[in-house]
């Protein structure tokens, strides 16, 4: 786990870098970079690699997560009879969040993904797919509700 300088956290901030689960190994990389500022009740979890770069500000309510808990797709699948907290962790990928990102309340950020510089995520979104830079998305998925225009400088619809 690696934290740059500034960071904020309000309450119950949870970061975890999981090394172990059941029989599984892991070498997570969580990196947050400086100025990154959490509310209250943010969750990043890691088995591979999470990255929030450069002054990030996020909303309350916000979960991060590079895998799945239990596997459901490709050859192996997890089991109905199988308890959850057992199932094996895996089934996602890497969450790379650029700078100044603009992440709202409720959100939850399943990689892999890439988020991209200046992007906004409005609140009660489910993010599974990359987000360009300069674009905000919004709802359940997460999709396009409009993109930053540097020749008018405003948030344009697309």
């Amino acid at each position: 786990m690696s934290l740059g300088t500034g960071i904020r956290a309000r309450s119950n901030l949870c970061l975890e870098a999981i090394a172990h689960h059941g029989e599984q190994g892991f070498e997570p990389a969580l990196r947050i970079e400086d100025g990154v500022c959490f509310s209250d009740g943010v969750h990043v979890s890691c088995i591979d690699r999470v990255v929030i770069k450069k002054n990030v500000l996020m909303g309350s309510h916000i979960y991060i997560s590079d895998y799945n808990h239990g596997l459901y797709r490709g050859q192996k699948h997890s089991l109905p009879s199988e308890p959850p907290a057992h199932r094996e962790l895996g089934g996602g990928g890497p969450v790379l969040i650029g700078e100044n990102v603009w992440i709202a309340d409720n959100v939850i950020v399943v990689g892999p993904v890439t988020i991209g510089d200046g992007a906004i995520i409005g609140a009660n979104s489910v993010v599974r797919r990359d987000v360009e830079p300069a674009t905000m998305v919004a709802g359940i998925p997460a999709k396009i509700i409009k993109r930053f225009d540097p020749t008018t400088r405003s948030w344009e619809r697309p």
